[in-house]
């Protein structure tokens, strides 16, 4: 490929944008002062300032563009849209009580133009290249950068592309949908020159977050806040998964993808079994999700998020964020038969539903959830149900095909399951996963698992749990037959390699590949062997740990402790400053409103949380001059431990 240059020689960036701001009027200011954030961006603004969110929160869409583009009709078009939304002219400031929407007055938006010096080739080229790519990935300045970028691809003189992207605090994918068909009218309108036939937008998304922190909408979510500690009490905080590599010194955003198809057939079946259980899909691929989330190492009650829309009717056509994670908890047995379990969990997600405007932030204080900043509490898998994005937008001469990615940048979770409904009855299943955790191949595998347990789900809802099989026919026939007998990787008492051999998890099933459970010999013992093609046989349990390899070798070393496994360090570092403790407990003081702080004081202890943890961070840096981060707050949770942390800045 050859060089990638813009109009104006400039990286592809949107910096007039926050000249735009700096233009704001300062009546604009004063009447949104009081617009206090709603919890949905709190959330998202939190993990920004702790630096974890890389762009993760960067929604962003690519459309073809087939026929002759006016640049200066889409222009201001994308004015007018953002004249019509005042969240998409909307800063986030980090006031003294807490981060504040600030609204500006509408002001034309700079439209990146990136010029490609190679012949546009194939229908997705353009997307791939560095321009693009910055433009999507360049970290978003929330206190100045207004939340949405445009930009249009030009190559031998022609459109060929535009970019559209979007920070998560002013949209979720109902809001694309609700842009894309505005944009479309507005376009028709400027281009003909007449009025756009659209209402206008009320109530505000400003509205929405003001009605959030109303006193009514507080005594609601005190009171449903006791209903999710009676659902999530005793839960697990955290979920390990065997396949799972430690985690990277500096966890990022980075993702990916795998794709599998559910086929017609087996899509039926679950819709069956969905109907006759008054249940939903998503609710009976829940029940399968976490089946094989526990197959590949997870505890038997587990917590998986999914976002839930809090849209009142009058919101219908709002653009803004009005999505809320919300935990879901799922206890396997081996005992309970998928209906059992379907019907389980259709009654958590009706309890869960009926809470689902008790913001997530709260349900983490109520619950004293600690965490490292790189670990989402309570949320690191998540599954959702995500209908297919409109594919084009019709602009009269010029069409916009939407273009379909292959892979995700960027992840919010370290494990997701997408369903979308493709053509017919079939669904289309995407696993999203963070790529310094994960490898390709292991969660192909895990796919394929899934793939196999849902299939079982359709065709045989009435069997145990413990009986069903975590594993493609495939991949137990490489084990069974082409993997045995195996040799070793160390001594066992009384077993001579090789040997027939398996290794079962904790149902007496055949372990998914990578995934440890007991080593189990065939051949000898008194338990009958189910696994063996002649009737009589037997086999011994050893006790031994062992997993087999993605090569068919049989591991002996024990991973009792998983490399999924994530622990917080309360280790302080070196000594420290007295004053600099000092300062930090008088910060402490202010922060939580109590006196004479000690210096093993926790910080969860005392009722801290993410809000109170940016406040620490933001007066240590405005009153030592020295930063600390949101996950040093959460994971050095003493004043000695920060102040610790501090002094070795300050003496740097």
């Amino acid at each position: 490929m050859g060089r990638h240059t813009l109009s104006d020689g400039r990286p592809a960036n949107l910096a007039p944008a926050a000249l735009a701001v700096q233009r704001a009027s300062a009546a604009a200011e004063a009447e949104s002062a009081t617009v206090p954030l709603s919890s949905q961006q709190l959330l998202m603004w939190l993990a920004e300032q702790a630096g974890t969110a890389g762009s993760a929160y960067h929604m962003h869409a690519e459309f073809d563009v087939a026929g002759p583009l006016d640049r200066e009709v889409f222009r201001r078009a994308v004015d007018a849209l953002i004249a019509r939304h005042d969240i998409l002219r909307t800063t986030i400031v980090d006031a003294e009580d807490g981060p504040r929407q600030v609204i500006h007055e509408p002001a034309p938006q700079s439209i990146s133009v990136i010029d490609l010096a190679w012949e546009h080739a194939g229908a997705d080229a353009w997307t791939r290249c560095d321009p693009v790519a910055r433009l999507i990935g360049r970290r978003w300045d929330l206190a100045h950068e207004c939340p949405i970028r445009a930009g249009i691809v030009t190559s031998a003189g022609s459109v060929v592309g535009v970019v559209f992207v979007l920070h998560h605090v002013a949209a979720d994918a109902e809001s694309l949908e609700i842009l894309f068909g505005e944009f479309a009218a507005l376009y028709g309108a400027h281009q003909e020159s007449r009025e756009p036939p659209l209402a206008e937008p009320a109530p505000r998304y400003a509205d929405f977050a003001r009605r959030q922190r109303s006193p009514s909408a507080q005594h609601e979510i005190s009171r449903k806040l006791e209903r999710w500690s009676e659902l999530l009490r005793g839960a697990p905080q955290t979920i390990s998964l065997a396949i799972a590599r430690p985690p990277a010194a500096e966890p990022d955003s980075a993702g990916a993808v795998v794709t599998m198809l559910v086929d017609d057939t087996v899509a039926a079946g679950l819709r069956r079994l969905a109907t006759e259980l008054r249940a939903t899909v998503f609710v009976v691929a829940l029940v399968g999700f976490a089946i094989a989330l526990e197959a590949y190492g997870a505890d038997p009650d587990i917590l998986i998020a999914t976002p839930s829309q809090q849209r009142d009717d009058d919101c219908d056509a709002v653009v803004g964020c009005f999505v809320n994670p919300l935990p879901l908890r799922v206890r396997l047995s081996g005992t309970a038969t998928v209906r059992d379990l379907i019907r389980q969990a259709r009654a958590t997600v009706l309890t869960s539903l009926e809470c689902r405007d008790v913001p997530f932030n709260s349900i983490l204080g109520a619950m004293k959830v600690r965490g490292a900043g790189d670990v989402p509490p309570l949320a690191q898998v998540s599954i959702r149900v995500a209908p297919a994005p409109a594919p084009r937008i019709d602009l009269g001469k010029a069409v916009l095909t939407r273009v379909r990615h292959a892979d995700a940048d960027a992840v919010k979770y370290d494990l997701t399951l997408v369903l979308e409904q493709g053509e017919g009855d079939t669904i289309r299943g995407i696993i999203e996963y963070r790529r310094h955790l994960f490898d390709h191949d292991a969660m192909a595998r895990f796919a394929a698992s899934l793939g196999a347990v849902l299939k079982q789900l359709a065709e045989n809802p009435d069997v145990p749990v413990a009986l069903l099989q975590t594993m493609p026919t495939s991949a137990v026939r490489r084990i069974l037959e082409q993997w045995n007998p195996a040799h070793g990787s160390g001594e066992v008492t009384g077993v001579q390699w090789p040997a027939r051999c398996y290794v079962l998890d904790r149902y007496g099933r055949l372990s998914p590949v990578g995934v440890p459970g007991e080593l189990v010999i065939s051949g000898t013992g008194a338990e009958p062997d189910p696994f063996a093609d002649a009737s009589g046989t037997v086999m011994r349990r050893t006790g031994v740990s062992a997993h087999w390899t993605a090569t068919g070798e049989l591991s002996l070393a024990s991973r009792a402790a998983s490399g999924g496994s994530r622990e917080i360090d309360d280790r302080a570092p070196g000594g420290y400053d007295p004053a600099v403790l000092r300062q930090i407990q008088s910060i402490w003081s202010g922060v939580f409103g109590v006196e004479n702080v000690r210096a093993q004081d926790n910080f969860f202890d005392l009722g801290g949380d993410s809000l109170l943890a940016m406040r620490v961070v933001s007066r240590v840096r405005r009153s030592l001059g020295a930063r600390l981060t949101l996950k040093e707050v959460l994971s050095s949770p003493t004043p000695a431990e920060q102040a610790c942390i501090v002094s070795a800045r300050r003496e740097s």
